[in-house]
């Protein structure tokens, strides 16, 4: 019997595995898409992507320059804290 980690490689594998694949930033815009309404802290936003929390702290660096997104002081919806979050704009497709 002839064994292969055809099963085990990325292209053939479904779901999160598949995510590495994708910039850091996407990651973090596609959550804040899925959360639409809702702002986040960075470490929180960390805990949605499971990523590096410096790896979100760029994304969302770059995110607030970006059309449809907004970062300001405010409540992460997440952990209840007063911190720097980021969310969709209201409105925005």
């Amino acid at each position: 019997m002839r064994t292969t980690n055809f099963a085990m490689h990325p292209w053939n594998v479904a779901g999160p595995a598949m995510r590495y694949d994708k910039p850091v930033a996407v990651l973090v815009a596609e959550f804040l898409q899925e959360q639409r309404g809702l702002a986040f802290c960075n470490p929180c936003i960390r805990h949605g992507v499971a990523v590096s929390l410096g790896g979100v702290k760029v994304a969302t660096a770059a995110l607030a320059h970006r059309a449809g997104f907004d970062r300001r002081v405010g409540i992460c919806a997440r952990c209840g804290e007063k911190l720097k979050v980021i969310g969709l704009k209201i409105g925005s497709g």
